[in-house]
């Protein structure tokens, strides 16, 4: 679960390798290896999923639960977006991707709601 090359991607932008025998429209692999962040971040919704699970008859003010989950689900898509291959953004000097942008948006919905 460290590298996967996406056999059958749908990306036509850099078509990669070709897979021998294959007949059809997305017959490519990726050059190089990629974090399966897919899995990543499976793994990491379903331990978020039990830490809401076992908060949800302790925080008894309503709406901090779905803060507490907007702010979570914001770190947790922050640091899947750093290993992630996607295009950056330039804004101010900074350069994040689209979903760095809306995962700290996420983030800060959450502290201000909660």
């Amino acid at each position: 679960m460290w590298a996967y090359k996406y056999p059958h991607n749908v990306n036509e932008s850099d078509p990669g390798n070709a897979i021998a025998g294959c007949i059809g429209k997305y017959c490519n692999e990726l050059k190089e290896a990629a974090f399966p962040t897919p899995f990543y971040e499976t793994v990491m919704c379903f331990i978020l999923f039990l830490l809401l699970w076992s908060l949800r008859k302790r925080l008894k003010i309503p709406g901090t639960l779905f803060a507490l989950y907007l702010m979570v689900n914001g770190l947790e898509r922050f640091f899947i977006e750093k290993i992630r291959v996607n295009r950056q953004l330039d804004i101010f000097g900074f350069r994040p991707t689209q979903a760095e942008v809306i995962s700290t948006l996420l983030f800060f919905s959450g502290l201000v709601y909660g």
